[in-house]
């Protein structure tokens, strides 16, 4: 990761706080859905379209729960360089990237979800970007809920990625 990745995700952190907020910018998320369904849509139109987008769709769910398997055993430890870090930033940077990490793979799981069923319905309107995988959270039960703690997770992320920016160990060979 890299100062691109904290901002990537501070942007999906403040995409989903607007949603939160019930201010969400209607044009830009019509014109991205507009632009995921065309997308799907030339895709199913193709001989190898369902199957391109299946594929697809599991690259990104594997990708999610790759993801999430590393936040759970924390092997992003041995990116860093224990030296160079207090013990309390240490706690706190295995803490973020964690916490960070599983709601990143929650999203990316969500996506590919909705790319793999856009593909077996042979609905290109099933096809999701981020936008709307996250105001699908938010029509669900506890939707709020949820998009606060997604939220919070991406800003984790998005500070995980600044703090990695400093203190990864890059001597080669690791």
């Amino acid at each position: 990761m890299s100062s691109w990745g904290f901002l990537l995700y501070s942007v999906f952190c403040l995409t989903t706080a607007r949603l939160l907020a019930e201010t969400p910018l209607e044009q830009t998320a019509q014109s991205e859905q507009r632009q995921n369904t065309g997308m799907t849509a030339d895709l199913l139109r193709t001989g190898w379209g369902h199957a391109l987008l299946v594929l697809a769709g599991i690259l990104i769910v594997a990708g999610g729960l790759e993801a999430a398997r590393r936040a759970v055993r924390l092997n992003f430890r041995e990116r860093f360089t224990a030296g160079h870090m207090s013990r309390a930033l240490a706690v706190v940077t295995r803490a973020l990237g964690a916490f960070g990490s599983l709601a990143r793979a929650v999203v990316l799981v969500l996506t590919g979800v909705f790319l793999i069923k856009a593909a077996v319905l042979s609905s290109a309107g099933q096809a999701k970007g981020l936008d709307a995988v996250f105001r699908s959270v938010a029509s669900t039960a506890y939707g709020p809920w949820l998009l606060a703690l997604l939220a919070s997770g991406l800003l984790c992320y998005g500070l995980y990625c600044l703090l990695e920016v400093r203190y990864r160990d890059l001597t080669p060979g690791q």
